[in-house]
């Protein structure tokens, strides 16, 4: 299960989670593309038919979804003026029933909630749109993310490395596209999703458990290490955080 939360500009939440299936079963189906060529390029489409049906439900949109989820968010400040200059942004989550166990975590990205009407909705990805893009990997440079667990000592977390560039995504779209030229069997693949994926923060549990109860703390523009800030756009514009508990 994927939950969602986010928070616009007039303080108002929205959390729900969408239902998300596990790797897709292979009983029963002809995977003749890859079990029928030998060689090297036999290995190739077999392997790579393993690696994308495992990864089927992460290269494709999620289905809607209307169910409340736990947990709960505040951004601070949940408003700043355009054109103003780099700023920093503290988002705070606290942990809800069930906590969060060791290889679990949370995704924060920047989205706009969609309502597709009868109580269905969806957080899509965005473009910044004139905000800076986030990085976690240089903390001297601008739009850089960190991370804090100011009241779960006892958990260990690891906050993933997310650069400037999406290349790890554009890299699985072009071997995905020679594998299926070459005959193996795929699921499709949703290159701008996929990509918007790819420019999430994503803090991973690697030990202990966060409780619920417990903080999360992510600082965008984050200036303790000789950062210059979230960049904000010249014209007003609003943007929903989302964040995805698994």
């Amino acid at each position: 299960m994927n939950g969602y939360r986010t928070r616009n500009r007039r303080d108002k939440e929205m959390v729900f989670y969408g239902s998300a299936s596990g790797p897709a079963n292979r009983a029963g189906r002809d995977m003749a593309a890859g079990q029928c060529v030998p060689g090297l390029k036999g290995w190739f489409l077999r392997f790579s038919e393993r690696y994308f049906l495992g990864r089927a439900v992460a290269i494709r949109k999620p289905p809607l979804c209307s169910e409340a989820g736990p947990g709960e968010a505040r951004v601070d400040p949940r408003e700043v003026l355009a054109g103003e200059g780099p700023v920093t942004v503290t988002l705070t989550f606290r942990v809800g029933k069930g906590g969060i166990r060791s290889g679990g975590g949370i995704k924060v990205f920047p989205a706009r909630v969609v309502d597709f009407g009868g109580g269905a909705r969806r957080p899509v990805p965005l473009l910044m749109g004139g905000w800076g893009g986030w990085q976690t990997r240089y903390p001297w440079l601008p739009n850089y993310v960190s991370v804090n667990l100011p009241s779960s000592p006892g958990a260990k977390v690891r906050l993933e490395r997310l650069g400037y560039f999406p290349i790890r995504g554009l890299v699985r779209y072009l071997w995905w596209m020679v594998a299926r030229r070459l005959g193996a069997d795929l699921p499709p693949f949703d290159l701008l999703y996929h990509l918007m994926e790819e420019r999430k923060i994503w803090l991973k549990v690697v030990g202990g458990e966060l409780r619920e109860g417990d903080e999360v703390r992510l600082v965008i523009g984050d200036r303790s290490r000789g950062g210059k800030g979230w960049k904000v756009p010249f014209r007003s514009s609003a943007l929903d955080l989302a964040v995805e508990v698994d």
